[in-house]
């Protein structure tokens, strides 16, 4: 029943934000004195996109909200008007940044039909640690992205009969009274200050890498870049 539903949602959305921050018995966060480089160290570590800045001293209190997107865009900022290193002109793929389709080694991309059920999608999602999904046609064209800000707008509007509904029509309908971002897209061929100009021009976290008839190749996020840059790339 509506019950039933109501609680296989709320798991899944526990599960999401564990998924996110993997600390079983505690908050990752950062304190004022912390280093930049410590609290980037950190969204790495637990493979988060946010991360809280709290005053544990005073206030108690959460002062900012750091994210990989506005950590990406201060070295971006930080970089303008030097001579960047060759590597900026490299292709992504030549990089080695980014998770693509039949990448056997990191697992590969996992998508979902525009056609599949919420309940199967959501599955997806907790059983392979993924915090985002492209969604394709029948062509294995990617038509949007399933992520976890859609799950949020599900659970506020508290609407559970959208369980066996298709995940396309799901998200039109959530985002109906939201103004959401249209999924954005890059090439494993565009050079890497083309994609890093892309994320932060179209303020999104992640970019689906296509091929030259749209299907689905892969997927890069600015947590990817971040991850070469302090561990491989400058």
């Amino acid at each position: 029943g509506a019950q039933q539903e109501a609680a296989a949602v709320d798991d899944v959305y526990r599960h999401r934000l564990a998924l996110d921050a993997p600390l079983p018995a505690s908050l990752v966060y950062a304190e004022p004195n912390d280093t930049f480089f410590d609290a980037l160290q950190l969204i790495l570590r637990h493979n988060a996109d946010k991360l809280p800045l709290i005053d544990k001293v005073e206030s108690n209190s959460v002062l900012y909200v750091v994210s990989c997107s506005r950590i990406l865009a201060y070295v971006e900022r930080g970089l303008r008007g030097a001579e960047r290193p060759a590597l900026f002109d490299a292709p992504l793929d030549a990089l080695g940044i980014g998770t693509y389709r039949h990448n056997a080694v990191r697992g590969g991309v996992i998508t979902a039909h525009a056609a599949t059920p919420l309940a199967l999608v959501l599955q997806l999602l907790s059983e392979h640690r993924l915090s985002a999904v492209p969604i394709v046609d029948d062509d294995d064209r990617v038509i949007d992205l399933f992520a976890q800000p859609d799950i949020l707008l599900l659970v506020a509007q508290r609407d559970y009969r959208n369980l066996e509904r298709s995940v396309r029509d799901v998200l039109r309908s959530v985002r109906a009274r939201r103004r959401c971002p249209e999924v954005q897209t890059c090439q494993r061929t565009w050079s890497l200050q083309r994609v890093i100009e892309r994320l932060i021009g179209m303020r999104v976290h992640r970019l689906v890498i296509v091929d030259h008839a749209h299907r689905v190749d892969g997927i890069v996020t600015s947590a990817d870049l971040l991850r070469f840059f302090l561990y491989g790339g400058l």
